[in-house]
């Protein structure tokens, strides 16, 4: 995926999540019957999300971003994280390393690994190193874009993301006007489906998100 446009400051989140207040409760869901073959973006929108308004995909001024964010995204740490190569990756953090880096087109390490990695790699990243998931690359995308680009159907990794993530990302378009499943393969749309329409996602989407800070805490 090409990577360009306006820039955004190293541990900035997306500027346009919403508030979770406008997402439907989840034993608030209308009972709506749902097509296993429709766009799962539309899904999501009957089930979670008919009350948000349509959001905005105009691109903002260009920002630096910040010069240890930068530093630490290296070869080393790219490659371990291709490479899900956990022992690695916890003598890094051992070592002082941090893992909240991206390149200069805004794509941070959590992007990386939600496109090429495994679960235990994303584990590690937002459990043990604690980076925020809630960032956007150069071009408006989030780490959903990259998990619905995957050449395979990601559930569990969704799963395991959906709590620490605001549910608004699910459907947020990047600066060229595409949500997250608008990356994934039309043939796939029937597993996504089936996913985000069981009552444990549900749950999972509905559920209050606590600030990053929190959550380190406990």
């Amino acid at each position: 995926m090409k990577r360009s446009m306006y820039q955004r400051q190293a541990n900035e989140p997306c500027e346009e999540i919403m508030a979770s207040s406008t997402l439907i409760k989840a034993h608030k869901r209308p009972r709506v019957s749902i097509d296993l073959n429709a766009h799962p973006t539309e899904t999501l929108k009957s089930l979670y999300f008919s009350s948000v308004k349509e959001q905005s995909t105009t691109t903002r001024p260009p920002q630096q971003h910040n010069d240890s964010c930068l530093d630490h995204y290296t070869l080393a740490v790219v490659n371990a994280i291709r490479s899900n190569d956990i022992e690695t990756l916890r003598q890094m953090l051992e070592q002082g390393h941090s893992f909240q880096a991206c390149n200069n087109q805004g794509e941070y390490l959590i992007h990386l690994a939600c496109r090429r990695s495994n679960l235990a790699t994303i584990q590690f990243l937002l459990d043990e190193a604690h980076v925020n998931p809630n960032v956007c690359d150069d071009l408006g995308r989030t780490i959903l874009h990259d998990l619905c680009w995957r050449p395979q159907v990601a559930t569990p990794l969704l799963e395991f993301l959906l709590p620490h993530l605001q549910p608004q990302l699910l459907i947020r378009k990047d600066v060229r006007g595409h949500a997250p499943f608008d990356y994934s393969r039309s043939h796939d749309w029937p597993q996504w489906n089936a996913f985000l329409t069981q009552s444990s996602t549900a749950q999972l989407i509905c559920q209050p998100k606590q600030p990053k800070q929190q959550q380190q805490q406990q």
